[in-house]
């Protein structure tokens, strides 16, 4: 070996053994916080912690959602002579968390106008009502069963509330169950007496607020059902609810049914994100075909629905998803398919123009609702 090679082998073990000396000099000047294993540098680092958390003139930091997650949602409709200061008093809420619950820059309101608030326990809701005026109401007495103001009934309602007039109508923001909204006639021929709109509310988008009218019941299964379907599954995108009827029935455009308040248009359930909260046309890369099963199933499982109405190459896709869960038996009964589109059976039925939503009816037992109709 050469003179050269051992020079550089004898600097590089001199330069170890000073390293060494280096580092058990610093464990002895610090012995206990090398004891514990933690470097001086990481120490120093977690050293700084609880000085920043304890400071006096820290802020705690409160989840602005916390209020909502451990609350109930409500949609209050304002009447007139309301104002945000009132409703934020009469609620125990803050005007600017109204304000941003329901994305406003400005505490100006509008009447008819629907606030989202969330209340520490349920509250009775109010829904909009077509009132039809029966002989002997008067102003007062309207105003004291739907606890209202006579004040309030006039600006909802102007002049038509001065002169009332039996089988005229008013107007009303009822509380629900206050009053009984009932079909007359047939689903193809009909009326509807006292229509109750749907009010807004957690899981579902109403697509037409004008022509939501529908009978109490009608209104109480949509209800039921988007909070059955929602508690089943957490992931449920927004129902889209459609045409109902409009506020005293009657032809609606383009339908030929929608006229006594028991038919509702229900939108299928997207796969993709992009076609929620509104109807598309339906395909196997677009549509969710379990959720929408699990969807027209829940009306189905109420026992109230007389007929559902979808195109039949979109009934194909339901039923080949269904048959793994349902037996033969039970699929015949509750679809058409696949037997031809012409044989008038099962629960489900084809109908033209339903390929970006279906169509359900439900039964009636009122004794003024004639025989309903097999088609939409």
């Amino acid at each position: 070996m050469s003179l050269r090679s051992h020079i550089a082998r004898f600097t590089l073990l001199l330069a170890a053994g000073t390293l060494a000396l280096f580092s058990l000099s610093s464990m002895a000047a610090e012995p206990e916080r090398h004891a514990s294993g933690i470097s001086p540098r990481i120490d120093k680092v977690r050293t700084k912690i609880p000085s920043r958390v304890e400071s006096k003139n820290r802020i705690p930091v409160v989840s602005p959602d916390l209020a909502e997650s451990q609350a109930v949602m409500h949609w209050h409709p304002v009447l007139p002579g309301e104002t945000l200061e009132g409703i934020a008093k009469h609620y125990g809420a803050g005007v600017d968390r109204i304000l941003k619950w329901n994305e406003l820059t400005e505490p100006e309101i509008k009447v008819q106008d629907w606030l989202k608030l969330f209340v520490k326990k349920p509250v009775r809701q109010r829904s909009l009502v077509n009132y039809w005026i029966r002989r002997g109401d008067t102003l007062e007495s309207i105003a004291v069963r739907f606890e209202m103001t006579p004040e309030q009934i006039l600006g909802l309602n102007g002049k038509r509330a001065r002169v009332l007039r039996p089988r005229n109508s008013l107007k009303i923001y009822a509380y629900r169950g206050s009053v009984v909204s009932v079909p007359l006639g047939k689903p193809t021929q009909g009326r509807l007496y006292n229509g109750e709109q749907m009010p807004p509310g957690n899981g579902y988008i109403i697509r037409n607020p004008k022509e939501s009218y529908g009978t109490t019941r009608t209104l109480n299964h949509l209800a039921s059902i988007v909070k059955e379907v929602r508690r089943k599954d957490w992931g449920m995108p927004p129902v889209v609810i459609g045409d109902i009827s409009l506020k005293r029935g009657g032809f609606i455009k383009p339908h030929k049914s929608h006229q006594n308040g028991m038919d509702v248009d229900v939108g299928y359930v997207p796969k993709d994100p992009r076609y929620t909260g509104r109807y598309f046309t339906v395909n196997e890369s677009r549509l969710d075909i379990a959720r929408s099963f699990n969807l027209i199933k829940a009306f189905v499982d109420t026992g109230e629905v007389e007929y559902i109405f979808v195109s039949y190459w979109v009934q194909r896709m339901l039923y080949r998803h269904a048959r793994k869960y349902l037996s033969k038996d039970e699929l015949k009964t509750l679809f058409q398919y696949p037997r031809h589109r012409s044989v008038r059976v099962g629960m489900i039925r084809d109908s033209k123009g339903h390929h970006d939503h279906f169509h359900v009816r439900f039964r009636s037992t009122d004794q003024r609702v004639a025989q309903g109709s097999s088609r939409p």
